[in-house]
């Protein structure tokens, strides 16, 4: 995170949660991911977004944290398949 930024999550509950100064947008985007992921069916979803006390997410934190874990998953998954096809495993068969 830049110098001078200050982000608090504001959750369903009306919680606030003070976000690690060195986060930045896409470290609060996969934290939030994992949060929805593990949330039971009652627990209270991040849902908004301050920066120096400045409302820049009003709702739905969590849907786009959710959507934002879900594209990384898809493109991790990509790029692990190009890899794997970049560089095979040995078979034994080398001189």
């Amino acid at each position: 995170m830049s110098k001078g930024k200050h982000y608090v999550v504001i959750d369903t509950s009306g919680r606030a949660e003070n976000i690690k100064p060195e986060w930045a947008w896409l470290d609060i985007l996969d934290n939030v991911s994992r949060i929805v992921g593990s949330a039971g069916g009652h627990a209270p979803l991040p849902d908004k977004l301050l920066l120096n006390g400045v409302t820049i997410v009003s709702k739905g934190l969590d849907q786009i944290g959710w959507d934002y874990g879900q594209r990384r998953q898809k493109l991790n998954a990509e790029n692990q398949a190009k890899l794997v096809e970049e560089f095979p495993e040995p078979t034994g068969d080398a001189p």
